[in-house]
């Protein structure tokens, strides 16, 4: 946990950061998150896409792209965005190129 000495919760209230009343007002505080946490979330996220990719490997090509009218459409352009976010998260992180669609709406084209 993180203590920024001298400011006060409601130092970020016009900011809509957070929201207080003035008999709760304190230090700030954040609490960061931990290289524990980051690599529970890191393998977290490639048993999911194991799981959804095993699923996805059972549809033919046609039944992957059809309009199932979901958020993305189809199941084919949410692989494509869950893979773009992959792709710009290891970017951010670990340097690698980004991908390449330049945007979410990119990515599911």
């Amino acid at each position: 946990m993180i203590v920024i000495p001298g400011r006060r919760i409601s130092d970020f209230q016009d900011d809509k950061l957070c929201s207080c009343n003035d008999q709760n007002d304190q230090e700030l505080e954040l609490t960061m998150i931990g290289k524990d946490h980051v690599r529970a979330m890191a393998l977290y996220n490639k048993w999911m896409n194991d799981k959804i990719y095993a699923c996805a490997a059972q549809l033919t090509d046609e039944g992957r792209k059809r309009d199932r009218g979901a958020f993305f459409k189809s199941i084919h352009a949410t692989l494509n965005h869950i893979l773009w976010g992959d792709q710009i998260w290891l970017h951010r992180l670990a340097g690698t190129p980004k991908p390449q669609a330049g945007s979410i709406s990119e990515s599911v084209a």
